[in-house]
């Protein structure tokens, strides 16, 4: 008999569930490449619904991707392009008309002083420059709101007009532009941490609608970058530079951008390894998560490897148990709350998969080493001129190998590659 549950597994809700669910799965650097695709299809579109559109098409790219490549029968395809893209429609729309509450980010501030403006996913993310401006925060905090039926009717009008059927993203958007109505944001400028988040696209969109003078502060590195918009783009490194100018003109390289206080770090011998576990994502899906967590594990177990878990903080307080169930070696231990300084100040090798913080530990001479599970080389070319203190790693032989390497390296070697690497990287100066 053909059971709901029968049904539900010719059903991808997504691309996350075609890497977890799959026997296969495409390469690291093919999945970048549409998604960096999407991400330019998402530009073209309305900007506050920018990401929206970007894992939308996303989806359907790989949908058709894992079906010419004879990953998903053609009934799976089908299924999950109706699932994805035609019940959405209908679930959005009933949503909006018969749900009582909704739960939404109001703006409780509407006066400012400052010349600078902030709407950031963390104030501390920002460039030091950028910081010391005279600069506040755009604040604010969720509440339940209950729309009257004309609210409701002018959200079903908005997802009709720009094709965007997410209820809870339309409302949102609603809100946040009765919220900016408030604020005068005359002889302000605007400064954008990056983030790809309903609320500060809103703002954004909001921003190119009224013409208001506006920064995105991008730290990441290309491979992790989140997206520029037409806006002046501060970012911090020649890679990122050179990738940016291609979709945007008035960009910005500054020499001393970094976050961290490289005269905190001391870079002295302590024989302990630290790892980023990976929150799981379309590039590493969660049973390859699972299997590099165990990885690691098995490792600081079978060679007496001092390991420092440091934990996404997108996952902090969510998965204790999880994470002391699976690092049970007694070598290993936690970051707990200590600043990213005195993290690197306990560790002499980092390692890790697609994290921001990888490219940190490199600035504040910190060999690295990036677990490639399925030899995809991500941020190759980061690599390529790092003078080898960034190095590959595709199984515990090869890690192994890249650690004995390391920790061959004399201080005074790790120097003189640093400096040739930060070179290679156009990077005049980090202090």
């Amino acid at each position: 008999m053909f059971t709901l549950n029968a049904f539900k597994k010719h059903i991808f809700k997504n691309y996350n569930e075609l890497y977890l669910r799959c026997d296969k799965r495409i390469s690291f650097n093919r999945f970048f490449e549409l998604n960096e695709n999407s991400v330019i299809f998402g530009n073209k579109q309305k900007i506050a619904f920018s990401s929206y559109y970007n894992v939308r098409h996303k989806n359907k790219m790989l949908l058709y991707e894992y079906h010419n490549k004879k990953y998903i029968s053609l009934f799976d395809f089908i299924l999950s392009l109706i699932f994805q893209f035609i019940f959405p429609i209908f679930k959005s729309i009933v949503k909006i008309l018969f749900q009582k509450e909704f739960n939404v980010f109001v703006v409780n501030k509407f006066a400012f002083k400052s010349s600078h403006l902030t709407f950031t996913a963390g104030y501390e993310r920002l460039f030091p420059n950028i910081r010391n401006l005279d600069i506040e925060d755009i604040k604010g905090n969720s509440q339940i709101i209950r729309p009257n039926i004309f609210i409701r009717l002018k959200i079903i009008g908005i997802c009709c007009r720009y094709n965007v059927f997410d209820s809870e993203q339309v409302l949102q958007y609603f809100i946040l532009n009765q919220c900016f109505e408030k604020i005068d944001f005359t002889n302000k400028n605007l400064v954008i941490e990056e983030g790809r988040n309903i609320r500060q696209l809103c703002l954004l969109d909001y921003a190119n609608k009224k013409k208001i003078s506006s920064t995105m502060s991008i730290r990441h590195i290309p491979a992790f970058g989140r997206y520029c918009y037409g806006f002046k783009v501060v970012t911090s490194n020649q890679i990122a530079f050179d990738y940016y100018k291609k979709y945007n003109k008035e960009i910005i390289l500054i020499e001393k951008p970094y976050v961290l206080d490289f005269k905190k770090i001391t870079n002295t011998k302590t024989n302990k390894i630290g790892f980023l576990v990976d929150i799981g994502n379309a590039g590493l899906n969660i049973q390859d998560k699972q299997f590099l967590d165990k990885f690691m594990n098995t490792l600081s177990k079978n060679n007496n490897l001092h390991i420092i878990i440091s934990i996404h903080p997108q996952e902090l307080g969510v998965n204790n148990e999880y994470y002391k169930k699976v690092f049970d070696s007694e070598f290993i231990s936690f970051k707990d709350e200590i600043c990213f300084e005195e993290y690197l100040n306990k560790i002499d090798v980092l390692v890790g998969t697609y994290s921001t913080g990888l490219y940190q530990a490199f600035l504040a001479k910190i060999p690295v080493i990036i677990i490639d599970l399925y030899n995809d080389k991500p941020m190759e070319k980061f690599v390529n001129l790092s003078e080898g203190l960034v190095k590959y790693a595709t199984n515990d032989e090869s890690f192994m190998n890249c650690l004995n390497d390391f920790n061959h390296m004399s201080s005074k070697n790790i120097k003189i590659a640093h400096l040739a690497a930060l070179k290679n990287l156009g990077i005049k100066s980090i202090i």
